[in-house]
């Protein structure tokens, strides 16, 4: 194992993936300045067509080694960090990897890029026990917080693992802050510029265009409005079964469109189960970042609020867009490598539970953007727990903590602001 920014790396090589712009580059360079051995080797295959051109062109892998060790002081018979960003863009490189485990013994090698899937083309066979994956997600809202410099926020969050305990002021702030969140996102670019008071939308809206341009330019989709309306069907349907209909096209068009969204990291997708395994239901399809999920709703409406938005109607969407914000809380957990689906008790039937973990136990969490709640608030998770005979529920909401025990089951409510993994398992 190697060390890295306090990060152990096996030394399978280690595959990087998320979509542009949040952080894998700034992560990558962190790594690079803290590696322990020697200066690390960082090579940008978008920025460097020549050196792509070369890695394409070679014949082998020692042809390969061969030209790091000429050009960039590669030796692989000394400790040494290969990064390699945009690793996607080469034609080659995937059928290299299996190698670089296999004949580089002391070298660690971080492969980055956006859209890693295709770093292994059609002809090239997947090196299956090779490589790690590992994913970087847009900012949790404790890195929002982090971001903000709300050092006192921060304390709150990681007294409450010892006490329990939220008081009623900081609860609130806490609210405001996720409010400001959900509104702002979690792209570091976006948020760098909301804390400067710079004009945030704007910048979201050029990373979002530029997510569009390379999609349409490294797909077979040329056509710009199947993006902008796969997003956009997507976001106004957060917390409900996502249909193909919603994606627009005909089904073939409307599945392959949602395979590339999710090989880009553009949408995340949780499959919906009953308990046999064989009953399944339509998916429930996320945006990655929540600012832009909040963006893309088709709805003539003010931004939504946790705290403020108090119509009926509107209050659904606000659960949508907290639903969307809960995911992308939990999925950095151990850099993304947990195991997450839904459940429905059967079609027609109302009861279901958005999120189980499967982790040494299974977790169920629902979603609620209640600023209160009752008995009543449990029922799918009661149902889930009669269901499967797990003891633990988790119900995600912007209600004070609370913990309620029936029988020999434990239903907890977890604030917004507190749902991230590590605080999960700490409750269980």
């Amino acid at each position: 194992m190697e060390a890295v920014n306090g990060l152990s790396f096996p030394k399978n090589v280690i595959l990087l993936e998320g979509a542009r712009q949040v952080g894998k580059t700034t992560l990558l360079a962190q790594v690079a300045k803290e590696y322990q051995h020697s200066e690390a080797i960082t090579l940008n295959l978008e920025e460097d067509r020549v050196l792509r051109e070369k890695i394409d062109t070679s014949s082998s892998f020692d042809e390969f080694t061969k030209l790091l060790r000429d050009q960039y002081l590669l030796n692989p018979l000394e400790p040494q960090l290969l990064i390699i960003d945009e690793a996607q863009e080469s034609d080659l490189l995937g059928s290299y990897l299996r190698f670089m485990k296999e004949k580089w013994a002391k070298t660690t090698v971080i492969l980055s890029g956006s859209s890693m899937t295709r770093l292994f083309r059609e002809d090239t066979r997947v090196p299956v026990g090779r490589y790690t994956s590992l994913k970087v997600y847009p900012f949790s809202f404790r890195e929002f917080l982090s971001a903000a410099k709300r050092d006192v926020l921060l304390e709150e969050l990681d007294t409450f693992k010892h006490t329990r305990r939220i008081s009623p002021t900081m609860h609130l702030e806490l609210l405001k802050q996720y409010d400001f969140y959900l509104k702002t996102g979690g792209l570091p670019e976006v948020v760098l510029a909301a804390l400067a008071g710079d004009d945030y939308a704007l910048v979201r809206r050029q990373i979002l265009l530029s997510q569009e341009d390379d999609f349409t330019r490294n797909t077979a989709l040329a056509d710009r409005k199947v993006f902008q309306l796969a997003l956009r069907g997507i976001a106004n349907h957060l917390g409900s079964p996502s249909k193909l209909t919603h994606v627009g096209g005909s089904h073939a068009l409307a599945r392959k469109v949602c395979e590339l969204l999710r090989a880009w990291h553009l949408v995340h997708e949780i499959e919906q189960k009953g308990i046999s395994s064989t009953t399944a239901f339509h998916p429930k399809r996320y945006v990655y970042d929540v600012g832009i999920a909040a963006d893309l709703r088709n709805m003539p409406f003010p931004e939504l609020s946790v705290l403020e938005t108090l119509n009926s109607a509107l209050r659904t969407q606000v659960g949508g867009i907290t639903e969307n914000a809960v995911l992308l809380n939990l999925l950095p957990y151990n850099m993304g490598n947990l195991e997450l689906s839904s459940w429905k008790k059967a079609s027609g039937n109302p009861s279901e539970v958005d999120f189980v973990w499967r982790g040494k136990k299974l977790i169920p969490i629902e979603c609620k953007a209640a600023l209160k709640v009752s008995p009543r608030s449990f029922a799918s998770l009661r149902n889930y727990l009669n269901e499967s005979g797990e003891k633990f529920g988790v119900l995600i909401s912007a209600a004070p903590f609370s913990e309620h025990r029936e029988g020999n089951t434990r239903l907890v409510n977890l604030p917004l602001y507190l749902c991230e993994g590590e605080t999960i398992l700490g409750l269980v």
